[in-house]
């Protein structure tokens, strides 16, 4: 487990509260930070080998558009990692409030990002993205289970990313 005791959260929070804009928040910044930290999705990142995992990672990759153009595709991926088996896995931190949602229904909207991510980080490093997660911290923080939802399918998520992309 990633060892958070050694950590001192609260200031950290503060400090990043502050840094943006959201001062009066910083308890509930801890709070979903020391979530996210316990989530099975990062505590299995937390036991790779540094060389294995990048952190807000930013990647560009151009795409043919519909009409002959390119477009970039561009954004920062909160976490990359490399699985056993050397394929890559994405995931994407949330801090949603629920609204009587499903995680299936919370992660809907992000399925198009999450597939752009992987396509970009698929051309960028030639390695294939077996995996994409969202890590909802609010639902974890709430206890409302462990605040993951994994993809059922990667190829399916670039397909419909690039199809949006191309028709915009």
């Amino acid at each position: 487990m990633i060892e958070t005791s050694d950590l001192d959260i609260d200031s950290i929070a503060r400090d990043e509260a502050e840094k943006h804009g959201v001062v009066g928040n910083a308890e509930e910044v801890a709070r979903l930070t020391l979530a996210s930290l316990r989530s099975p999705l990062l505590q299995n990142a937390a036991s790779l080998k540094p060389k294995d995992i990048w952190i807000e990672t930013p990647v560009a990759v151009p795409i043919s558009v519909t009409d002959g153009s390119s477009k970039t595709i561009e954004g920062r991926v909160d976490l990359i990692y490399r699985k056993p088996e050397g394929t890559l896995g994405i995931a994407d931190f949330k801090t949603d409030r629920t609204f009587n949602r499903s995680i299936a229904e919370m992660a809907e909207p992000y399925e198009p990002q999450l597939g752009a991510y992987a396509y970009a980080v698929q051309k960028a490093t030639g390695i294939e993205v077996t995996e994409a997660s969202i890590l909802f911290s609010r639902l974890a923080a709430d206890k409302l289970g462990d605040g993951e939802y994994r993809l059922p399918n990667v190829q399916s998520a670039i397909e419909l990313a690039l199809k949006l992309a191309s028709n915009r």
